[in-house]
């Protein structure tokens, strides 16, 4: 739950509308699972699975990685 908050707190840009979007639907899921029906509806797993690549594929983005 803490990584779908931080990704919701990400600034606002183009590139991130869409990663966000996942992420709120995913969170939505979670604090309310009576809305699975309405969830798979409105294609759910996709944004999971976006939402699940972007963080194993992309784990330290918008984290501040130090450049040593």
């Amino acid at each position: 739950m803490a990584l779908l908050s931080n990704v919701l707190a990400l600034p606002n840009s183009q590139s991130l509308l869409e990663l966000k979007l996942h992420a709120a639907n995913v969170l939505l899921l979670v604090q309310h699972p009576a809305l699975v029906d309405r969830f798979i509806c409105y294609d759910g797993v996709g944004h999971t699975i976006a939402l699940l690549e972007y963080v194993v594929l992309v784990p330290n983005k918008g984290q501040g990685e130090d450049d040593d």
